[in-house]
């Protein structure tokens, strides 16, 4: 399984990391991530924010499950409206 976790913070760190522990998953990549998830898989430099390039990297890398982090940016602004549901649906 391929997995994208959207974020950078320490939540998205906790997440990546029991995620690779699991033998079902064969990739994890971060957008943005960090210097500690880089240890368990890809960071791309991809805003959390960026729905369309989030989208599209999903599709290029057949992404199985996104996980966002936080329905926050890192200055506390909300995600987009939108941006979930795009990566939830779209195939």
């Amino acid at each position: 399984m391929k997995i994208l976790v959207v974020g950078g913070g320490g939540r998205e760190h906790t997440i990546a990391w029991k995620l690779s522990r699991s033998p079902h998953v064969d990739a994890i990549y971060a957008a943005p991530g960090n210097a500690g998830i880089a240890g368990m898989g890809e960071c791309v430099p991809i805003g959390a924010d960026d729905n369309k390039a989030l989208l599209e990297f999903a599709r290029e890398k057949k992404v199985d499950l996104t996980v966002v982090g936080s329905p926050c940016l890192g200055d506390r602004r909300p995600l987009p409206r939108g941006g979930s549901p795009d990566l939830r649906f779209r195939q």
